[in-house]
């Protein structure tokens, strides 16, 4: 039984024809400037609360990894400088309305692009002897995989914008 599915191009003959079941929807519009995106979450959760349906239904928007800068060790995270004018105002409004941050996190990328630092099962969600796992040198916590690694970072920088109210939700990972 299929319970939730992300549609990467919103379609509206999709969207009738499962608007009337159970399935929980993500939509995605890559091709928008986050602050078009922001806009419209705005407008759409308006929406929703003049139709009584912001507790059933919530609004948040998929979000690169590479939006956290110095993801390790995940204590250390924070967002990116450049993007705090957006980031800010979608994780308040996030925090605001109870919805997730989402974000599409990939383990293997990590891998290839810091070659030698991470081992290959760490990003192949592979088990690990204790002294494979990476330990957190500010938390001492003990990461088994490196996309818990990646998630701990959003909530570390998050935290670092004294937001500490919103949870993480994986969106896409590969």
């Amino acid at each position: 039984m299929i319970n939730h599915i992300h549609l990467y191009n919103p379609d509206p003959d999709i969207l009738r024809a499962l608007a009337k079941t159970k399935i929980r929807v993500i939509l995605g519009f890559d091709d928008y400037p986050l602050f078009v995106l922001l806009l419209a979450i705005e407008s759409l959760y308006s929406a929703l609360v003049a139709s009584n349906l912001h507790t059933q239904i919530k609004i948040s928007m998929p979000n690169a990894a590479s939006i956290i800068l110095d993801p390790f060790p995940p204590s250390q995270a924070f967002v990116n400088q450049s993007l705090i004018p957006i980031i800010l105002p979608l994780i308040q409004f996030l925090s605001r309305t109870r919805s997730p941050l989402m974000f599409n996190l990939y383990p293997c990328y990590v891998f290839m692009q810091n070659k030698g630092l991470i081992p290959l099962d760490n990003s192949l969600f592979k088990p690990l002897t204790p002294s494979n796992e990476m330990v957190g040198p500010n938390t001492l916590l003990h990461y088994m995989n490196i996309l818990d690694a990646m998630i701990d970072s959003a909530y570390f920088a998050m935290k670092n914008l004294n937001i500490t109210d919103v949870l993480v939700l994986v969106t896409d990972s590969r």
